[in-house]
């Protein structure tokens, strides 16, 4: 069985891949759910719903199966499953709600407060066939995850579990801290204000849900694979944590500066699963692969139709945008162009006396945003005190102003 690869990256202080068989298992404990083979050729169309190769399943703890349970929590270093069910028996209490299999194990109509034999083994008629029931779903009494609610998760230790494929809140990794721009990510865009091609769900490119979306079920309680919001807001991350994807001061509440608390540019551009290139089968290529198989697999154009070529691209599903949307025109709508003085032909004047005086040079007229932008000439003294002059004529290489008699001598 192929299993996606991820690629490796130097350490942000000391970067690590704790328990380095974990997510190795989990990819066999996903294949039991959606096997790899299945996944392949992405039975549920092109990107979204992304490919379900690379880490933890996009998917609720209710969705997930025993096999995938037991990709963790079969692990040698640790006691064993059975050991740690069968000690419950040595006097503990069952905790207020609590599920148990068989739950009142003596019949008088009231739960039993500990554990017993038969809490899991049960008697029920169960024995009537001559064997004792065993309990073998971890779901049955596991009906939430506790794993956003250990010491860990709340420390913001999010490695620990999911690997290098994500960054802890407070490691040390780089968070750009310049302004967001045009090729900044977006969290989700809804509709075709991104960049082309659309996806399958009609959304343009330049945003996470360009791949990152639910599995298209139309009712959401049929969804297994969930968009970013259903995966965030469960199972146990809503409520304490809001605050660590939506920072309540300093502004960016919905801003991709909040995802990367968790999901920095060093680690997003550094997952990529292997795909079915041919020239590459088995090996991971930066810029060689297949689309969709990751963030950094290709960057390239395609020709959809005779002299149509369009972005065929990981780079472009996260980073593109409209580019009609972003004209020169507009990027330099906030200000003039810079002009460039050469020569002043008058350089000596006779207090007392008028002078015409012409400046050369290039740029003295020029339009930005609309707007035309014409010179004025202003003389400083050397204490500082200053005269604006209207020039007239004015055109694109020279300014021609007259300089009144009056002026004070050290202008």
């Amino acid at each position: 069985m192929a299993i996606a690869k991820s690629l490796t990256r130097a350490p942000a202080q000391q970067r690590r891949l704790h328990r380095p068989l974990v997510l190795s298992a989990i990819f066999f404990g996903v294949a039991i759910f959606l096997p790899h083979a299945v996944l392949a050729q992405d039975p549920l169309g092109a990107n979204p719903p992304v490919r379900q190769t690379i880490g933890m399943m996009d998917v609720l703890f209710s969705s997930l199966t025993s096999a995938d349970c037991l990709a963790c929590h079969s692990d040698p270093a640790e006691p064993s499953l059975m050991d740690r069910h069968h000690l419950l028996t040595a006097g503990q209490p069952i905790p207020a709600g609590s599920i148990v299999p068989f739950p009142d194990t003596d019949g008088d109509t009231v739960n039993d407060p500990f554990y017993g034999c038969l809490s899991c083994h049960g008697y029920e008629g169960q024995w009537s066939n001559g064997s004792m029931a065993l309990v073998r779903n971890c779901l049955v009494c596991h009906t939430a995850s506790p794993h956003h609610t250990t010491p860990a998760a709340k420390s913001g230790d999010c490695v620990s579990c999911h690997g290098d494929i994500v960054d802890n809140i407070a490691d040390g990794h780089y968070i750009p801290d310049y302004p967001t721009s045009v090729v900044t990510p977006s969290i989700s865009i809804d509709g075709a204000e991104g960049g082309l091609p659309n996806n399958n769900r009609g959304n343009g490119a330049g945003a996470c849900n360009y791949c990152h979306d639910h599995d298209g079920n139309a009712d959401p309680d049929d969804r297994i694979i969930l968009d970013n919001r259903g995966l965030h807001h469960a199972d146990g991350l809503f409520g304490e944590f809001c605050a660590i994807c939506h920072p309540i001061h300093g502004g960016g509440f919905f801003s991709m500066r909040g995802c990367e608390r968790c999901h920095g540019p060093d680690s997003l551009h550094n997952i990529q699963a292997d795909s079915p290139a041919a020239a590459n089968i088995g090996t991971i290529v930066v810029g060689g692969e297949e689309s969709g198989y990751g963030h950094v697999g290709r960057d390239s154009m395609i020709e959809t139709s005779p002299d149509v070529w369009e972005k065929d691209s990981d780079c472009w599903g996260c980073h593109g945008f409209d580019p009609s949307t972003v004209t020169l025109a507009s990027a330099l709508a906030s200000s003039p162009t810079i002009p460039s003085l050469y020569n002043i032909d008058v350089k000596l004047m006779t207090a007392g006396t008028g002078a015409k005086v012409v400046l050369s040079g290039v740029g003295f007229i020029n339009i930005a945003g609309g707007i035309t932008y014409k010179p004025k000439v202003s003389l400083t003294a050397a204490d500082g005190s200053s005269v604006t002059l209207t020039p007239e004529p004015v055109n694109q290489y020279t300014i021609t102003v007259t300089m009144p008699a009056d002026t004070d001598p050290g202008h």
